[in-house]
């Protein structure tokens, strides 16, 4: 059975496959300051518990303090088990087409094997981890360049003030729970008028109203900012700045 483990930033996932088949699979919290040693024992205990027997193993990693720990971790408690670790200079049958090839991590490169192998190409591949990757796979195969966007979560903490990200993460869940509820519920209703247009009408004059919100006059980043720090002096008479 073969054993894969791509670590992440901030979670390493591992699965079992029985050919092409998932048998198992497993999350944990990336920590780069892991020993080999802690990271065996975890690992003893995953497999232990569903009793799996690997064959091989293929790794990747995005941390290199952790793909340390984790190289020293396989020469340890696993010396017997063929072993490939995803890096610069390892033959994955990806042609990186561009300047610096360097670059690419060995996610964006799995990423894109496995998406050329599975649908073929040209394709898009959107990877959403700690950070958001727009990866773009050629007709045959190569790995044309991409995009890294910051993900929801960093984007609130750098957009939060100092000790309100608390705050903020509650109020964007809450905004993420309320549309659940709501959008259904009122695109519902406009495909029951037979209005489908208006469901890209009402889409558009919600962004609208995001933009609009989000670029208002400094006044409200004032209010924000006070509440955070003293929440009962955010008063409509707080000045703009």
């Amino acid at each position: 059975m073969l054993l894969c483990i791509d670590i992440g930033n901030t979670n390493t996932v591992l699965a079992t496959f029985e050919g092409d088949k998932l048998v198992h699979s497993w999350r944990t919290k990336t920590d780069a300051r892991s020993t080999a040693d802690e990271l065996g024992l975890q690992l003893r205990g995953l497999l232990a518990g569903d009793a799996v027997e690997i064959t091989g193993i293929a790794a990747c990693s995005t941390v290199p303090a952790a793909l340390r720990s984790m190289r020293s971790m396989l020469a340890r408690y696993y010396p017997s088990v063929p072993a490939v670790i995803i890096e610069p200079g390892v033959r994955t049958g990806v042609q990186l087409a561009i300047d610096n090839p360097k670059e690419v991590g060995s996610d964006r490169v799995m990423n894109t094997l496995a998406t050329y192998t599975l649908f073929g190409g040209p394709a898009i591949v959107v990877d959403f981890g700690t950070s958001t990757n727009f990866d773009v796979v050629s007709a045959r195969g190569e790995f044309l360049g991409g995009v890294i966007a910051p993900s929801r979560d960093m984007l609130v903490r750098n957009a939060a003030p100092p000790g309100a990200a608390g705050r903020a993460f509650g109020i964007v869940s809450t905004g993420f729970n309320f549309s659940g509820i709501l959008s259904p519920l009122l695109f519902g209703w406009i495909m029951d008028q037979h209005m489908p247009h208006w469901v890209f009408g009402a889409s558009v004059a919600f962004m609208v109203m995001t933009v609009l919100l989000a670029t208002r006059p400094a006044k409200a980043n004032v209010c924000v900012a006070a509440w955070a720090r003293h929440p009962a002096i955010c008063t409509s008479n707080i000045p703009s700045r």
